[in-house]
């Protein structure tokens, strides 16, 4: 009726008021699922409204908006499922370690092979180099982080007990801290400025392989350079349909005082770049020097979109290690 009672320009005109309240009422929805941390289902609804949306008033001409693929985005995002969020941080990760020039390694390096056989996944752990040793004020972040997300909470309308939980909570995590940062400071003045190093490899995402084993190396005494020279088999059944998005993630920690691994870095290793020549030995293979990195950003969409599922065990027991590391 609109169209045939108006002038093409002014029909136009018509459609882009309604396209933009429609948008900021989508937009205004999106935000507060993600401050009423919704579940999945409930973002994937929204993708479904918007397409229907977009192909109501561009059809297959959608215009090239930041605040609309920014609104896409966020969608999909809290849309997906917790293993695809977790494999999508890995490939950021993967873009940060990547990025880094020679000498840019501070937190040094590790070398390693690794092959591929059909269903048998060799690994040689050769050597790290230009360890840095721990840190005992790295701490300090993550107890902000948590802070902040106390402090967030206790804004909330929730009840006297609670904020008893919450507060009870909040004096056992900082307690638990202090005396990280206590075993950490004796054990570094008990080593002099080394480290005793080990290197642990597993598979992630660890929902995909939940089958295979986390294996590590033996202990390197007082050392930043430490040797290794070991080698390692996982047997990865459908290897084809499990390697994309599938990374070797490869752990450098430092053995404390009372036995406890302390975080010095960590390498990335896509499965989809392993050798997989059955003919050459793994000892004939070109060395892979893969520097350390540590996680940095923990204020992002992806992060916060998996801090949102409240109810996710997997997404909070991700969380929980990757917290650890700061």
């Amino acid at each position: 009726l609109l169209k045939e009672n108006l002038t093409e320009r002014n029909f136009d005109r018509i459609l882009a008021v309604i396209w933009d309240c429609s948008a900021q009422t989508l937009e205004n929805t999106i935000y507060q699922y993600i401050e009423m941390k919704k579940p999945p289902s409930y973002f994937k609804t929204l993708c479904d409204v918007l397409k229907v949306l977009l192909t109501f008033f561009y059809d297959d001409k959608v215009p090239h908006d930041e605040t609309l693929n920014k609104m896409r985005n966020l969608l999909q995002l809290y849309a997906s499922d917790t293993t695809d969020l977790i494999s999508k941080y890995y490939w950021n990760r993967i873009q940060q370690q990547r990025c880094l020039q020679a000498d840019e390694f501070t937190h040094g390096k590790v070398a390693i092979r690794a092959q591929l056989i059909q269903e048998h996944l060799r690994i040689e752990i050769l050597n790290a180099s230009q360890l840095k040793p721990p840190d005992i004020h790295r701490g300090n972040f993550a107890r902000y982080s948590q802070s902040r997300r106390l402090k967030a909470k206790s804004n909330m309308n929730i009840t006297r007990s609670q904020r008893h939980l919450d507060w009870v909570k909040s004096k056992f995590s900082s307690l638990k801290l202090h005396v990280q940062e206590a075993q950490v400071q004796i054990h570094t003045a008990n080593t002099q400025g080394q480290a005793d190093p080990y290197i642990s490899v597993r598979l992630v995402p660890d929902a995909r392989f939940s089958d295979c084993p986390k294996l590590r190396t033996r202990t390197v005494r007082a050392t930043l350079f430490p040797l290794f020279d070991e080698k390692f088999d996982i047997v990865l059944s459908n290897a084809a349909t499990r390697l994309k998005d599938s990374y070797l993630l490869i752990t450098v920690k430092d053995r404390g005082i009372m036995g406890q691994g302390i975080f010095l870095g960590e390498a990335l290793l896509p499965l989809q770049e392993i050798q997989t020549n059955s003919q050459c030995d793994i000892s004939n293979l070109p060395q892979l020097h893969l520097p350390l990195t540590r996680p940095q950003d923990q204020e992002s969409d992806l992060v916060m979109a998996l801090d949102s599922r409240i109810y996710d065990r997997q997404a909070k027991e991700f969380l929980k290690r990757e917290r650890r590391k700061l």
